[in-house]
């Protein structure tokens, strides 16, 4: 039984050796490029887009979701809610609304030059396709 186990241990140490090798041969492999990538198929399959339409609306919306990091990065506060006086509150919630409202202006950009790639049905669709996505990965994870 000892002997068993032992070899059970001993293949799968190996196993995860050789995935290391893998991922080390990788130059572009980032942990989060599985669900990127699951992320872009899923979408693409939700919203019925073609291999055409696909390859420019993605380029559209990385260029989007880069804009709305830094415009968020910009945003970031360096202090706890917590540790605030009354006045730096206040002046984080006008900072949170002034943010907002340049993600709105964004948007409105980016749905324009996305309505020139794909219909508004299908642009209309995408929070959806991306909600459903979210809740699969949160079921994946928890079933593992």
């Amino acid at each position: 039984m000892k002997r068993i186990l032992l070899l059970a241990i001993l293949c799968s140490m190996t196993g995860l050796a050789a995935q290391a090798q893998i991922i080390d041969d990788m130059p572009d492999y980032q942990p989060g490029n599985r669900v990127r990538a699951a992320r872009v198929a899923y979408i693409t399959e939700r919203l019925g887009l073609t291999s055409e339409q696909s390859e420019k609306f993605w380029a559209v919306q990385r260029k989007f979701e880069e804009e709305k990091t830094q415009l968020r990065r910009k945003h970031t506060y360096q202090r706890s809610f917590d540790q605030m006086t009354d006045e730096e509150a206040e002046s984080a919630i006008m900072a949170r609304f002034a943010m907002e409202e340049e993600l709105l202006a964004l948007k409105k950009v980016y749905y324009k030059k996305l309505k020139e790639v794909v219909p508004p049905r299908k642009i209309a669709l995408l929070p959806r396709a991306e909600r459903e996505f979210k809740q699969m990965i949160i079921k994946q994870i928890k079933r593992n």
